[in-house]
C-alpha cells in the first residue's frame, strides 16, 4: 500500500509542491522507497531516506532541494541503501561522530586527568607544548585530523621551534592518541604515528671542573640563597632537578646526611636513598635556619620555583660564557664520577639507576681509567719476546 502523498518524483512535480502553512508534510516516491522530500510551512524542501534499521525507524538527511535534485539525490539514496544492507546505520555513524571528542576536549578532559597528572612528573611540560604547538588542531575532532595536517605541522614546528621540540609534539599526540583508542573514545588509525621524526643529536653536555668553578662564581652573582643551594645541591648529588625542587624537609634525616625520596617522586617509581655529603649537608642546615615551609626551596608551589630557578640559570649559564642546562649538572657530576675512577656500579646507586644500561653512558667520559685497566691486563703479553730481544 503506497504511502499518503505518494506520487511519481519528477522535477516538474517536486517543484510543483506547495507548502501546508500549519505543518512539515512528507511526500514519497513511488520508484524509489523510502526515498521521501519534507516540505516546511515555510517552503523548505529537504531530502530524507526514512526506514527501520534494526526495528528503529530512522530519518536519514540527504539534502536540501534543489540545490540536490533528483538525480543526485536517487544516487545518495542508493549508497545509502547499499550501507544499510552492509549492517551500517548513517545516522548512528553522524551520532557517534557528534559525540566524539575534540583532540582538545580529549586531552584535557582525559588524558591529563586520567593518565599524565597521575604517571607523568613532566605533565605540565605537555600542558605546555599542546597550549604552545597543538592549537591549529585543538578543536577538531579525533577521526578529523590526518596523518598529512601531522606531518606538516611537525615540519613548521622543526622549522621555527627546533626539531628536538617538533619531535616532542608528535611524540605526545601519539601518545594521546594510544590513550583514545585504549579508552575506546576512538577507533581509527593515529595519524601521529607515520611521521618520520627529526633525527637529534645527543644534548648531554658535561662541564669540566673549570667550568664548574665559572658557573658557580656566576651562580653566586645572583644573591639568591634558595638558587645558589639548589645548584649546589644538584651538583653535589646528581639528583634530578625535579626531585630537588620537590625536596622536602621530613625526607631527610635528622642530621641531614640522608635523603630518602619517596618512590612516587622517582622516575623509575622505586624509591632512592641519597648519602649526602659534609658540604651539602651544610647547606641544607644553612637554610633550615630560617625554614618556613615544608618544602625545602619554595613553598609548594614547584612550577613556579622552576621557572625562577631556570630563569636564574640561564641568566648564570650566558654571564658565565658556558651553554648547558639544569639537567646537564646530573650529567656532570656523573662524568666526574666516572673520570675519577668511581665505578659504573657505585654511579648507577649514587644517581638511582634501575637499569645498569642508563649508567653506561657515561662510561665514554673515562678514558684514562679504561687505558690504566687496559695496561694492567696487557703489560706482560710480550714480556718474554722483550726481555729475549734486550739480551740480544
Amino acid at each position: 500500500m503506497a504511502p499518503k502523498n505518494a506520487l511519481n518524483f519528477t522535477m516538474k512535480a517536486l517543484e510543483a509542491i506547495t507548502p501546508n502553512p500549519t505543518c512539515r508534510e512528507f511526500y514519497y516516491d513511488l520508484n524509489c522507497k523510502n526515498l521521501c522530500l519534507a516540505v516546511t510551512p515555510s517552503g523548505t524542501k529537504t531530502w530524507f531516506l526514512y526506514q527501520s534499521i534494526n526495528g528503529r525507524p530512522e530519518r536519514i538527511k540527504i539534502g536540501r532541494f534543489p540545490a540536490v535534485d533528483l538525480a543526485q539525490a536517487k544516487r545518495q539514496w542508493k549508497k545509502l541503501q547499499g550501507e544499510i544492507a552492509n549492517g551500517g546505520n548513517p545516522n548512528q555513524d553522524r551520532r557517534d561522530h557528534r559525540a566524539e571528542p575534540t583532540l582538545r576536549q580529549f586531552f584535557e578532559e582525559s588524558f591529563l586527568v586520567r593518565y599524565a597528572k597521575i604517571q607523568k612528573k613532566s605533565w605540565q611540560q605537555d600542558v605546555r607544548l599542546f597550549k604552545n604547538h597543538l592549537s591549529p588542531l585543538a578543536d577538531k575532532r579525533l577521526s578529523e585530523i590526518t596523518d598529512a595536517q601531522v606531518s606538516r605541522l611537525h615540519r613548521e614546528i622543526g622549522s621555527k621551534n627546533g626539531q628536538y621540540v617538533a619531535n616532542r609534539v608528535v611524540m605526545l599526540l601519539s601518545a594521546v592518541y594510544n590513550k583514545a583508542k585504549k579508552w575506546k573514545a576512538y577507533s581509527g588509525d593515529n595519524p601521529a604515528s607515520c611521521v618520520e621524526l627529526f633525527r637529534e643529536v645527543a644534548r648531554d653536555i658535561y662541564l669540566s671542573k673549570d667550568e664548574i668553578r665559572s658557573l658557580m662564581e656566576s651562580v653566586l652573582a645572583e644573591k639568591d640563597d634558595g638558587f645558589q643551594a639548589f645548584v649546589q645541591i644538584c651538583l653535589l648529588t646528581g639528583v634530578r632537578s625535579g626531585n630537588t625542587y620537590s625536596m622536602k624537609w621530613d625526607q631527610l634525616s635528622d642530621d641531614l646526611d640522608r635523603w630518602d625520596i619517596p618512590r612516587e617522586n622517582t622516575k623509575n617509581k622505586k624509591s632512592h636513598l641519597v648519602q649526602l655529603t659534609d658540604q651539602a649537608s651544610n647547606i641544607l642546615r644553612s637554610l633550615s635556619a630560617g625554614a618556613h615551609s615544608d618544602f625545602v626551596f619554595h613553598d609548594g608551589d614547584t612550577a613556579q620555583c622552576g621557572r625562577r630557578f631556570r630563569y636564574l640559570f640561564s641568566k648564570a649559564t650566558k654571564r658565565a660564557g658556558i651553554k648547558c642546562r639544569i639537567h646537564d649538572l646530573r650529567h656532570t657530576t656523573a662524568s666526574q664520577l666516572v673520570s675519577s675512577g668511581i665505578s659504573l656500579a657505585i654511579t648507577q646507586e649514587i644517581l638511582g639507576h634501575l637499569n645498569y644500561r642508563s649508567t653506561l653512558r657515561y662510561a665514554h667520559v673515562a678514558p684514562s681509567s679504561v687505558r690504566e685497566s687496559l695496561r694492567l691486563v696487557t703489560d706482560d703479553f710480550f714480556a718474554d719476546r722483550e726481555g729475549q730481544q734486550k739480551t740480544a
